[in-house]
């Protein structure tokens, strides 16, 4: 798969009761990177410096993205971290990639409700350790996807996928649900899906 800018990623949640949830996330507008490239691009650079790869880097990558924020001058009084916009703030980038993101949840009685990330955050449908979890792995893939040179970005991407058994995919999120729900009722019936998932988590769609 071409990894390009228009890819959105899925993040399965297992969770120890036996329910799941699944998240996916459309990547940030053109001019909402425009507005933060530099703390962006200063967070690959520290990822990379540091020898943060795709097994290490999706682990901590939001945290990174902070810590280059709050070290990142906006003026002579404020950083990229703070205030209502910043990195941080309650309409800043971290809030936006919350705003792209749609859950897929499976309930009891084997049915399945979409809801976005917020209200399932607001609803505590996703425990405080999962919201760490999902937002270091969705710093490390927009940062990897829009930062890192072409030819390395199938290299981060695909790795971190791999690992961490996500899913990447061109598909819009209702087509990707459709094609979810049918993989899932397949699997569970033993019938031939028209889409299965390859080895290493990504769609082969």
């Amino acid at each position: 798969m071409k990894i390009d800018r228009k890819l959105n990623l899925v993040i399965p949640l297992e969770r120890e009761d036996g329910t799941s949830l699944w998240i996916y996330s459309t990547p940030i507008r053109k001019e909402v990177f425009e507005t933060y490239f530099l703390v962006l691009a200063k967070t690959f650079s520290a990822l990379s410096r540091n020898g943060l790869d795709p097994r290490s880097g999706p682990t901590v990558a939001a945290l990174m993205l902070k810590e280059i924020a709050l070290a990142t001058p906006r003026d002579l009084e404020t950083n990229w971290l703070e205030g209502d916009d910043g990195v941080n703030g309650k309409t800043g980038l971290l809030a936006e990639i919350v705003r792209l993101s749609n859950c897929l949840v499976g309930t009891a009685d084997n049915g399945w409700q979409t809801i976005p990330l917020q209200d399932a955050l607001d609803k505590k449908l996703i425990t405080d350790d999962e919201k760490s979890e999902v937002m270091n792995l969705l710093a490390f893939f927009t940062v990897s996807s829009l930062i890192a040179p072409k030819q390395d970005r199938p290299i981060l991407i695909e790795g971190m996928a791999r690992i961490y058994r996500l899913e990447v995919t061109s598909s819009a999120f209702t087509e990707w649900a459709s094609s979810f729900k049918t993989r899932m009722l397949a699997e569970s019936t033993g019938a031939k899906a028209g889409e299965t998932p390859s080895s290493d988590g990504t769609s082969t769609s």
